[in-house]
């Protein structure tokens, strides 16, 4: 063979190797794509479902956390006052009025009321659960009777 024919023939046998690779990775891509589609279709029926359980787990654990906390007035020697349950267990016994000088109870039961919905709110908002004199000002809670 001339010499001029021969790197003209291993072109050709590297372009047939070249070309065999080249449609042997076009049928295994193309595999790959009906795999990879069946994958997303099940990808996405998971990832819906998981979206919707995720949903449910969230919407169910808020309400047994707000279901959880509870605030009941009770008469007091001389007024009222309000306890803060958990699970029917007692985390703040209140039996005066927060956030003022001395110990006087609450003059009615719609204040003591209005202090423990404010108090619940901060615990479900996880803040500290302190009531300031100015807050008792803006719920217009009476602290002498």
């Amino acid at each position: 063979m001339p010499l001029l024919l021969i790197p003209i023939q291993e072109a050709l046998c590297s372009w047939a190797n070249t070309a065999t690779i080249i449609t042997t990775i076009c049928l295994s891509l193309s595999r790959l794509m009906n795999m990879t589609t069946k994958i997303k279709r099940k990808f996405t029926v998971i990832k819906r479902f998981g979206i919707l359980a995720i949903t449910l787990i969230a919407v169910v654990g808020c309400q047994k956390k707000a279901a959880a906390l509870q605030s009941n007035v009770h008469r007091t020697g001389n007024g009222y006052g309000y306890s803060i349950t958990v699970k029917n267990k007692i985390l703040i016994k209140q039996d005066f009025i927060p956030g003022t000088e001395g110990n006087h109870a609450f003059c009615d039961s719609l204040d003591a009321e209005k202090v423990a919905s404010s108090v619940l709110t901060k615990l479900k908002q996880k803040e500290m659960p302190t009531i300031t004199p100015a807050e008792l000002k803006v719920l217009k809670i009476k602290t002498k009777c």
